[in-house]
């Protein structure tokens, strides 16, 4: 299955991102400008680089992903102007 993971660099979404791969699956995972991603190191993964605020990011492209898996921390309320519950509704209906 194709795979889009958000938060792909974090301590649970790196894990997710491993176990995915071992279960043969394609990944992309998105990731943030300058996070640190030494828990993807190696993988066969592609990496996005971008914030879950942006939708365009998000879209799947030419039906490339079949289940996205929306793994971050919270938002500050403040980022990107979202709140953290529309953050949640917007990764659910891309």
């Amino acid at each position: 299955m194709k795979c889009f993971v958000t938060g792909a660099s974090g301590f649970i979404g790196s894990h997710l991102v491993r176990e995915l791969l071992a279960r043969k699956h394609r990944v992309k995972a998105l990731v943030r400008p300058g996070s640190d991603q030494h828990g993807l190191a190696g993988l066969d993964v592609e990496l996005v680089t971008g914030d879950v605020s942006d939708t365009k990011l998000l879209r799947p492209r030419n039906g490339w992903v079949r289940l996205v898996l929306p793994l971050r921390g919270e938002l500050p309320s403040v980022a990107a102007g979202l709140q953290t519950d529309v953050c949640h509704k917007r990764g659910r209906h891309i």
